[in-house]
């Protein structure tokens, strides 16, 4: 996809600290982008990272019995259906 609004990454330990250190400078580096979620299978949880008017905001930490709203695809579920 050329003009991501939203990526998810699922975390795994191999590639966990890749994914919150290069691969978030890297996905926070994209114009487009609005949304970037890191899910987390062993915790069930997840952390949204939101870009706000003029910066990304700090990230929204969730657990599997909180509501997930991606404002960019106008969608909202709680988070445990996520992790089946």
């Amino acid at each position: 996809m050329r003009h991501p609004k939203f990526i998810a990454e699922v975390l795994s330990e191999s590639t966990a600290d890749i994914d919150l250190t290069e691969k978030l400078a890297e996905y926070c580096a994209i114009d487009s982008l609005q949304e970037y979620l890191v899910l987390d299978g062993e915790t069930r949880r997840a952390h949204l990272h939101r870009r706000g008017d003029t910066c990304w905001n700090s990230p929204i930490t969730l657990d599997a019995d909180s509501v997930l709203e991606l404002l960019s695809l106008d969608f909202r579920c709680k988070l445990a259906l996520l992790f089946g």
